[in-house]
């Protein structure tokens, strides 16, 4: 079989540098050429911050002398992900429980 060389591959070497320049100067060139994207015709939607803030809820109830229990959204998808197998696990959930402001 007859190899045949395409002129838009170029081999290049960020640790020594090869025909980086050249890459560039190609890239400099495709992008003058390329045609201005137009600006949106719609605005996107905004989102409202004060939403990400109630999922993060968490209500702790006292059961007993220094048991509670834990409820909300976040923290009970989080104990659902947490594989319980590993022994780093009840240190990780320690964690995500301080982010979320419960313990």
């Amino acid at each position: 079989r007859r190899r045949r060389r395409h002129k838009r591959v170029l081999a290049v070497s960020a640790a020594s540098r090869a025909n980086v320049p050249a890459l560039m100067g190609r890239l400099r060139k495709l992008v003058a050429s390329a045609p201005a994207e137009p600006p949106p015709s719609v605005l996107e939607p905004t989102v409202a911050l004060d939403e990400v803030e109630e999922a993060a809820e968490c209500n702790v109830v006292p059961v007993q002398p220094r048991v509670w229990a834990v409820s909300g959204a976040r923290i009970e998808k989080a104990a659902a992900m947490t594989n319980w197998d590993y022994h780093e696990a009840q240190e990780r959930f320690q964690r995500i429980m301080g982010a979320l402001g419960v313990s």
